[in-house]
């Protein structure tokens, strides 16, 4: 554990506590590693379950599982504490997802608590903020272009209505 670092105060604790030896940090940084690499796999699947998507879902696990720079976080004395802060991060996520499709507030509250618990590993991860917000807008946009599609339709069709009830006014006068 560096001082100065991001590493918050739950990753201090971790690190008296529980990460004594290099054997039990090892140990430790590998099942969390796999563990954020299942949790990709969720947030990437979560939302309806095809083919394509649990192929795409599976193949975005295997990168973050064996990119080469993740090799840092997993083995470096410091890294756990942004393995638990990605974890955290990616299973508030996960609960986020599944509060909005549910709108549970019990599952907001887990979604925060454990987005809590992931700036108490890593100071840094404020940041990822930002992937809520950005989903916030790209749900915001795709709704108002749905709306905005639904409503050209049903424009068109009320415009095909009137013209016919225009032709068979029109034929009966005649």
């Amino acid at each position: 554990f560096v001082y100065g670092d991001t590493s918050g105060p739950l990753a201090g604790l971790l690190h008296v506590t529980l990460l004594k030896s290099l054997g039990t940090l090892r140990f430790f940084s590998l099942l969390m590693h796999w563990l954020n690499a299942v949790l990709v796999v969720a947030v990437v699947s979560h939302g309806g379950i095809t083919r394509e998507k649990t192929i795409f879902s599976l193949i975005c696990g295997l990168i973050f599982l064996l990119y080469p720079l993740t090799a840092e976080t997993v083995f470096y004395m410091g890294g756990p504490s942004y393995s638990f802060s990605t974890a955290c991060f990616l299973a508030a996520f996960l609960f986020f997802l599944e509060s909005r499709r549910k709108l549970s507030i019990a599952l907001l509250g887990i979604a925060s608590l454990f987005y809590t618990l992931a700036i108490l590993f890593d100071r840094s991860s404020w940041i990822t903020s930002f992937v809520f917000l950005t989903y916030e807008l790209m749900q915001m946009i795709f709704k108002h272009a749905k709306n905005a599609q639904a409503q050209n339709l049903n424009h068109s069709d009320t415009q095909i209505e009137q013209i016919q009830e225009e032709d068979a006014v029109d034929r009966l006068l005649e």
